[in-house]
């Protein structure tokens, strides 16, 4: 029990000292370092804590509420005026709800580089413990990377601990970021377990909620499709779509259920939070009209995104539901993301899931697809379509199948970790189909503001660090 009250306050340390690791130039703490990775459990103990606090900060919900309502998925009838702003696309950096992306994502890479330098320094982990940790800690921190390159562009690559390094650390170009994902993914699909792990890092597992060498050659699928490096990208998701023996396409109805085939990462429900499932579950199900005060049950399916289903397609019916408030006449409907279907349960039967087989179909359609593999294409595509009732596309050009397959992601993805909006803007269609949603939310669109901005905060800690263009 000692043992135990010292490792939780060592990681409560850790957990306070990140908080503050990009824009104040500390020294390291070398006691948490040293003391916190002195056998396996305690190390085990830090990597695990990572994921706690990725689910625990609600970041499986509000990022795709927040990118939903800056974006084409979601309407929001939120009165509290930064919501407004982000739904209006015109947040300000001194409060951008968009901020709490940027200070979660530089936590939790914190406390990868401080598990991965735990690691390689200590001195009493057994080797298979520590090969699996500091993989999983380069794989947290390419994930994290992935997003905030994807959410605000440049930003500073750190890597290490050194507060004093860090405070002063100026924006890396997104090239260079790219290539620390790629080598950091790399990394992990080497040093990872081929199966899923338990407490003890080493016997595999059936809970799915610590990432394997599937996952890191997921998430580098996606790394390099969004690059551009389309052989690579259908190399590395072909991999993961041949290992059918642990995946496999789930119904539809399951594909969010906890340990499915068709999940290749899932965190597991948060931490003291009573009877809470999933964060998506109690943020985007309906029970009564949307809320006008706070962040949770306050949006609803745009119209956009709505009308993009054809009738037929029962993801309109499985993974969208309704809620009709009859108080008004004539009555009023509000449709909601039902993918995960329960609020509270105390049993959970739902994880959280950041990477799923559907979308490596997908990735390696658009992958294939811009090697001129339309043949290839069309299959990935009507896999996926498969189990959707709409039958196979009627796509047969390169062009015709580019317009395709990004709207199945936008079918298939649509309130998932902020798909639909990186979509957009990686391939080059967002400022069309802005311009138009824009106005629909009594708003004028501007193409910086596919960007968030920098937290303003960190802007005046640190003068090496530069504003995205249109928040000065």
């Amino acid at each position: 029990m000692k043992k135990k009250l010292y490792t939780i306050m060592l990681l409560s340390v850790l957990l306070m000292r990140c908080e503050k690791f990009v824009d104040v130039g500390e020294p390291k703490n070398q006691l948490v370092t040293a003391s916190v990775f002195e056998n396996d459990g305690h190390a085990i103990a830090a990597i695990t804590n990572i994921y706690s606090q990725m689910i625990n900060k609600g970041n499986s919900y509000l990022l795709p509420y927040y990118t939903g309502i800056a974006g084409d998925e979601l309407t929001n009838y939120s009165t509290n005026g930064l919501y407004v702003q982000l739904y209006q696309n015109s947040v300000q950096p001194l409060d951008a709800p968009t901020n709490s992306f940027w200070d979660s994502a530089y936590s939790s890479i914190y406390l990868a580089n401080a598990a991965y330098e735990g690691c390689d320094r200590s001195r009493g982990m057994s080797s298979s413990v520590k090969k699996q940790l500091m993989a999983e800690a380069r794989f947290v921190r390419a994930f994290w990377y992935f997003y905030l390159i994807n959410l605000f562009g440049d930003v500073p690559l750190i890597t290490g601990t050194d507060y004093q390094a860090n405070a002063i650390a100026a924006r890396s170009s997104k090239n260079n970021v790219y290539d620390q994902i790629v080598s950091d993914l790399d990394y992990a699909v080497q040093n990872l377990n081929t199966g899923y792990v338990d407490a003890s890092s080493v016997s595999t597992y059936s809970e799915r909620i610590r990432p394997n060498q599937f996952a890191a050659r997921a998430l580098l699928a996606r790394t390099y499709l969004y690059m551009g490096n389309w052989a690579k990208a259908e190399e590395l998701s072909s991999t993961v779509i041949a290992n059918t023996a642990t995946y496999d396409l789930a119904s539809l109805s399951g594909a969010f259920l906890k340990n499915n085939k068709e999940a290749i990462w899932q965190l597991s429900k948060p931490d003291n939070v009573g009877n809470l499932s999933t964060q998506e579950g109690q943020g985007f199900i309906l029970i009564n009209k949307p809320i006008v005060t706070g962040v949770l049950n306050c949006s609803a399916i745009s119209p956009q995104l709505l009308g993009a289903f054809a009738s037929n397609d029962l993801r309109l019916s499985t993974w969208i539901a309704s809620y009709i408030d009859k108080t008004v006449t004539p009555n009023v409907t509000y449709y909601f993301s039902n993918k995960y279907r329960e609020r509270n349960n105390t049993t959970s039967v739902e994880y959280t899931t950041p990477l799923r087989l559907a979308e490596q179909y997908l990735i390696r359609a658009e992958a294939r697809n811009e090697q001129n593999n339309t043949g290839g294409a069309r299959d990935d595509l009507n896999k996926v379509r498969s189990r959707t009732g709409t039958g196979n596309t009627s796509a047969t050009t390169q062009a015709d199948l580019r317009v395709a397959i990004l709207k199945e992601r936008q079918l298939e993805l649509f309130t998932e970790w902020g798909q639909r909006w990186m979509d957009l803007k990686r391939t080059g269609n967002i400022n069309t189909v802005m311009a138009t949603v824009a106005t629909t939310k009594g708003a004028i669109w501007n193409s910086n503001k596919q960007l968030f901005p920098i937290p303003q905060k960190d802007i005046e800690a640190n003068r090496n660090l530069k504003q995205n263009t249109g928040y000065n």
